[in-house]
């Protein structure tokens, strides 16, 4: 069952990728920074066509939260604006001499967790997905699947708990003065 331990092992590998991140993260406590890749793709209607953001601004950021978006052509500037207010990048663009300046919120500890469970439901979806594949395909039988499926279901529950500890001990840190 050669089959059965890959699942396994690449459950293992990712999960302890995404507590090591969360780890990383809350102890150096760092400031969450904005990059031009996750805005230059956004979809902009312009001149009858959807056309990434990229292709029709100059983009920069500033201070590590600040986007600053310098549309070559002024009259798409409401357009873009438009399209960053959709993107739910969870702040709102203002505009002003044709420059439009979008500032990120930092994220809270709170949203950290939550998208850090988010991606290891992620990885467990597409885990899952692999271990129904292999059972269609015949490499595994309907009690091996139920099995994998269980034990990804017991990795979750258990790097849900390591993340809850590392939050409890991140705050006690916090409030001991």
């Amino acid at each position: 069952m050669a089959t059965t331990q890959n699942f396994l092992l690449e459950t293992e590998e990712e999960f302890e990728k995404i507590f090591q991140f969360l780890k990383n993260d809350l102890m150096t406590l760092r400031t969450n920074r904005a990059t031009i890749e996750m805005v230059s793709p956004i979809l902009v209607d312009a001149y009858g066509i959807k056309t990434p953001l990229k292709q029709l601004a100059q983009i920069s950021v500033e201070e590590g939260r600040t986007f600053v978006i310098e549309p070559w052509d002024k009259n798409v500037l409401k357009n873009i604006e438009e399209s960053l207010a959709r993107a739910d990048l969870g702040a709102t663009p203002l505009s002003k001499g044709g420059v439009i300046r979008l500032t990120l919120p930092s994220l809270s500890e709170e949203r950290r967790k939550a998208l850090l469970r988010l991606l290891a439901r992620t990885v467990r979806d597409r885990i899952k997905e692999q271990i129904v594949a292999s059972f269609k395909e015949k490499e595994i039988n309907e009690d091996e699947k139920y099995r994998l499926i269980e034990e990804l279901n017991k990795k979750i529950s258990e790097l849900n708990k390591k993340i809850e500890l590392l939050g409890e001990e991140k705050e006690k840190e916090i409030m001991n003065i």
